[in-house]
């Protein structure tokens, strides 16, 4: 199936939540993904964020956030990542990270025992 990533909207992206971790080096998002769409957020708990969008061959589309939280590491040395979405699209996001950021592992947010 052939899926296209692209920006995500502020619009799209509001209502997301976190819904898992994604353990990746910084040097691999950027190179699925490319430079982050997003720099420090107004209170600071954001430096870093890519605001995604996969859009599937049959027109479906899962939006997603990856980003710090808290972070003080320098940008280059991230390893763990927040993942944001709209929980019904979390299987497909899932899918993507594991398959397109090099050496990538997602685990899911715990939202009350809610496993996938």
């Amino acid at each position: 199936m052939k899926e296209t990533i692209i920006k995500a909207t502020d619009q799209e992206i509001y209502g997301t939540g976190l819904s898992g971790y994604l353990r990746a080096t910084t040097n691999a998002i950027v190179k699925a993904f490319g430079d982050p769409t997003h720099g420090e957020s107004i209170d600071g708990k954001i430096r870093f964020e890519w605001q995604l969008k996969l859009v599937m061959e049959d027109g479906d589309t899962a939006v997603f956030t990856i980003y710090d939280w808290k972070d003080k590491t320098s940008f280059k040395r991230i390893r763990d990542w927040h993942v944001g979405s709209h929980d019904r699209d979390i299987k497909a996001i899932r899918s993507l990270l594991e398959e397109t950021v090099r050496n990538a592992k997602f685990e899911m947010a715990n939202k009350g025992g809610l496993s996938l």
